[in-house]
């Protein structure tokens, strides 16, 4: 099976959707919720929808009701050529389940990978959706450090869950403890290659910090960055400490994570989380 993990968060035309009919499910508030359109079998279209539903509310729980415009829109590519047309992304990325799409005077779209529906966990599959959402409510950024923004909205998928951190990395993390970054994650590099390392890091930053620092303090600190602050003046701003200490506190953290389970390691990725 073809590994699946997150996504990316792209600014590219969104092709293919012309024609796509919008696919409708029984339950007047959902449709005002969420607009699904693509030519997929109606039931996956509904249980997406379903998804999303929830995945708009944990977001809300975070970032405020106001902060998710409604409709939220997913489109549902049915080929892998047209998933690459929709989002930019190249046929061979393969890793990414799904992508926030926003094109100049048009409503931002989630777009999902046509084969993430089967290479996922119901789980995953929440995780993927409810991650979106979250860059909805978050909004374009070009200024806040790449794993602060993806970081806060892989929190934001996982907020609440029972699992704990090491088992929701997985092998990410082992790989994290054995080779600590000298600074804060970076981007994957290459999108033939599985993003869910860089993408765990980034989660598992957010995690500590929230549990450092409180969730309200976090998002100041974002939302400084947002603004144009650098992350180590926001720390001194609004966190009352250097950014320098958080990281070195950061590595400490990890180790005193438990280790994955073989068997969670080895299936984490069909998780997409």
């Amino acid at each position: 099976m073809t590994v699946v993990t997150r996504r990316s968060v792209v600014s590219w035309t969104l092709a293919a959707t012309a024609g796509g009919a919008t696919l409708g499910v029984t339950g007047c508030s959902d449709r005002r919720t969420v607009v699904v359109t693509g030519q997929v079998d109606p039931s996956r279209a509904a249980a997406y929808r379903a998804v999303a539903v929830r995945g708009v509310e944990r977001t809300r729980q975070l970032w405020g009701r106001d902060r998710v415009s409604l409709p939220v829109r997913l489109h549902l590519p049915r080929s892998v050529s047209q998933w690459a047309e929709a989002t930019g992304n190249p046929a061979s990325a393969s890793g990414y389940a799904g992508s926030t799409v926003r094109r100049p005077g048009r409503e931002p779209v989630v777009v999902l990978h046509p084969s993430a529906w089967q290479a996922l966990t119901p789980e995953g599959r929440a995780g993927v959706v409810t991650h979106e959402i979250a860059h909805l409510a978050m909004g374009p950024d070009r200024a806040a450090p790449w794993w602060l923004t993806e970081g806060l909205a892989e929190y934001t998928a996982h907020r609440g869950a029972d699992d704990r951190p090491g088992r929701i990395a997985g092998s990410a993390l082992p790989r994290l403890r054995a080779d600590p970054p000298d600074g804060w994650p970076r981007a994957p590099a290459d999108a033939s290659h599985s993003p869910w390392p860089r993408y765990a890091a980034a989660w598992l930053a957010c995690v500590f910090l929230a549990d450092e620092v409180g969730e309200r303090a976090l998002l100041q600190a974002y939302a400084a960055t947002r603004a144009g602050s650098s992350w180590e003046r926001a720390c001194r701003s609004t966190l009352d400490r250097p950014a320098s200490r958080l990281h070195r506190h950061w590595l400490r953290w990890l180790e005193d994570l438990d280790e994955p389970t073989t068997e969670a390691a080895a299936t984490e990725r069909q998780d997409g989380v």
